[in-house]
């Protein structure tokens, strides 16, 4: 997707990474550091992201669509070559369904941009051509993670985990996934400022971002 190569947004991206990275590899396999569509719907599951955000089908598509792109040019990392070395002959006539770090990362942006806004959504061409749409699209992902933040999977992986391998991420507990976008872009945490830089319909999403982890909290406190 062309606009993923938007310099601001990789760079949030590269936040989001550096978040998920505790995560992701709770899900995925131990060996290869490899994540498989098993992996992937059960991360989904605990997250909140099905069935709340993406149907089945929807995740199947966009994992089939990554494991694709990873079967056809992606490298084994040198954490896996020993498992897959071992796998070679077996790998050239089958098809393993599976993603890296970075297409998870890629994954959750494609998922960050299917959350509805209520004004008009924008056509591709002006989501690659118009920088407003950039920092929209931006709020998409700051939405998205704002809704992880609030899901059931932080506190599951961590009692799994211990809490000490989320050292660092900004609260007590180490939960909180947008630690790291926070320190490199507070302009879209400023509402103040934001009125001056952003239009009605950025300001509309940032709102979201608000309204929708006080409704999860709410409905949690329930």
């Amino acid at each position: 997707m062309e606009i993923l190569k938007d310099d601001t947004i990789v760079e949030i991206l590269g936040c989001v990474h550096r978040a998920l990275m505790p995560y992701y590899s709770f899900y995925a396999d131990q060996k290869s550091g490899l994540l498989s569509f098993d992996g992937f719907s059960r991360f989904c599951s605990d997250f909140e992201i099905f069935p709340d955000i993406l149907s089945k089908p929807k995740i199947m598509r966009f994992y089939k669509t990554l494991s694709g792109f990873y079967e056809s040019t992606g490298q084994p990392t040198a954490q896996a070559d020993t498992a897959f070395t071992a796998e070679a002959g077996t790998r050239a006539s089958t098809r393993r369904d599976l993603i890296d770090e970075h297409l998870f990362v890629e994954a959750i942006a494609l998922t960050a941009f299917e959350v509805v806004y209520q004004d008009p959504q924008p056509s591709n061409a002006e989501k690659v051509s118009d920088p407003l749409f950039s920092n929209l699209l931006i709020l998409q992902i700051i939405l998205l993670v704002e809704r992880l933040n609030h899901s059931q999977g932080p506190t599951r992986v961590q009692k799994a985990y211990g809490k000490t391998r989320f050292q660092g991420l900004g609260t007590s507990d180490g939960s909180d996934l947008l630690h790291f976008i926070r320190l490199a872009h507070p302009e879209f945490f400023d509402l103040s400022n934001q009125q001056n830089t952003f239009n009605q319909k950025q300001r509309s999403v940032h709102q979201a971002v608000h309204d929708a982890a006080l409704a999860q909290s709410t409905r949690k406190t329930r």
